[in-house]
């Protein structure tokens, strides 16, 4: 892993990403002066399930390898994220744990905000804290639709149900 300090990311760059690509300039100033960006080299872990969820990463260059532990199967690798996408959700909900483990797939570069300074920063601004939760929703839909895609058949095939 290697920070990248030269320079805080701006917020053209961040509306540059399509997370964030339609926010309002005043947003993104406030939420350009929480990140900074992280280069991974490939097979270097970026969260591991179980630990301390406390980041929010924009993925802006390369691929994250995101798998979980299931019982009987060992690690199952859930889904790919390429560039744009956006990565953790953990962070936002109590006990503050990831679900998941990511790791780089190839050389890759995200834009990395502390859950410290953007909790705050969405919870002292509705409208921004609204915007965010619906994109982070987006996410959480589209993240919980691949895993059930990706597990349905191996846990139909064993004892658990799923309805």
């Amino acid at each position: 892993m290697n920070i990248v300090a030269t320079r805080r990311p701006t917020p053209a760059t961040l509306a540059d990403h399509p997370f964030f690509s339609d926010l309002p300039l005043g947003s993104l100033r406030r939420l350009a002066t929480h990140v900074y960006r992280v280069d991974y080299a490939p097979g270097d872990p970026i969260i591991k399930e179980g630990k301390t969820a406390d980041r929010f990463f924009l993925i802006r260059r390369g691929s994250v390898s995101l798998d979980m532990e299931v019982a009987g199967r060992g690690r199952v690798e859930i889904e790919t994220l390429g560039a744009d996408a956006a990565l953790g959700w953990s962070w936002l909900m109590s006990p503050y744990r990831w679900h998941l483990s990511a790791t780089a797939a190839d050389r890759t570069s995200v834009l990395v905000f502390e859950a410290a300074t953007l909790r705050p920063l969405l919870a002292g601004d509705p409208s921004l804290g609204y915007e965010f939760m619906r994109r982070i929703a987006v996410v959480m839909f589209d993240r919980l639709e691949t895993t059930r895609n990706r597990l349905g058949p191996a846990l139909e095939a064993s004892s658990i149900k799923i309805p």
